[in-house]
């Protein structure tokens, strides 16, 4: 699927990318935003400035500037889908902002020269895939028990217990554990806690009457408690707080300045 600034890959970077976006004349009222755990990763390349940076899955919230991103492209990847093209383990960035050239060197910014130079975003997004395929080569897949668990997490939103995973898969606890903190960036507990996070997030915006009590039993937490303890880890905020927040975007919380 293509637009004017979104693209979603059908090719050979289907499995590994959810989106890309072109933004030009970012303008918003506010340049802070507060932005919450998805267990995904983004890259952006700066159109304004020599700028390319990569986002770890995170396990807390953090605040994006955007008034430093007024015209970029990005990736979004799906879970573990970064991991082709990382010459580090997924781990390594964890809640951390990094910047491309000190993972791929100098030749970023070569691409974010040809970039500009196209123009377009129909060709930007060709461009883009292409310098993302020169990058992954083609036996660097996610393992099949990292595949089972990701797809397991996302269809169940956290909320199974993990044993199930390892019982189907062969593999031990800890066996999984490290491959699935390499190629995903979290540990399988840790990425079905925010996927649980994920799925109340989705809740809360599809009702207009909230009952809290309610949303945890539905989402698999022990009780309220256990939900606003877990809610608050994940975004720096009380439930009640993020209701009333005035978001545009479920995982982005203006910040008042």
């Amino acid at each position: 699927m293509m637009t004017d600034d979104v693209y979603v890959p059908q090719g050979p970077l289907a499995d590994f990318v959810e989106l890309m976006w072109v933004q030009r004349e970012f303008d918003r009222p506010h340049t802070l935003e507060r932005v919450l755990p998805t267990g995904e990763m983004t890259l952006s390349i700066n159109f304004d400035r020599r700028e390319a940076t990569i986002g770890g899955a995170h396990t807390r919230p953090f605040v994006l500037n955007r008034g430093s991103m007024s015209s970029h492209i990005g990736v979004h990847f799906k879970p573990g889908g970064a991991f082709p093209f990382l010459p580090v383990p997924a781990a390594d960035l964890q809640n951390e902002l990094v910047s491309l050239d000190s993972l791929w060197g100098q030749a970023v910014f070569s691409w974010r020269d040809q970039l500009l130079e196209a123009r377009l975003p129909t060709r930007q997004f060709r461009l883009m895939e292409r310098l993302l395929l020169s990058l992954a080569p083609s036996a660097k897949n996610r393992h099949p028990a990292v595949e089972f668990a990701v797809d397991y997490l996302a269809a169940t939103n956290g909320a199974q217990p993990l044993t199930y995973i390892t019982d189907q898969i062969g593999l031990s606890s800890r066996r999984l554990r490290q491959l699935f903190a390499d190629q995903v960036g979290l540990t399988p507990k840790v990425y079905g806690r925010v996927r649980r996070f994920q799925n109340a997030l989705t809740i809360i915006g599809h009702n207009e009457q909230i009952d809290w009590a309610d949303i945890a039993l539905a989402c698999g937490y022990f009780d309220q408690a256990h939900f606003a303890h877990e809610f608050r880890k994940f975004s720096g905020l009380t439930p009640t707080m993020y209701l009333a927040a005035g978001k545009a975007e479920r995982n982005h919380i203006p910040l008042s300045q």
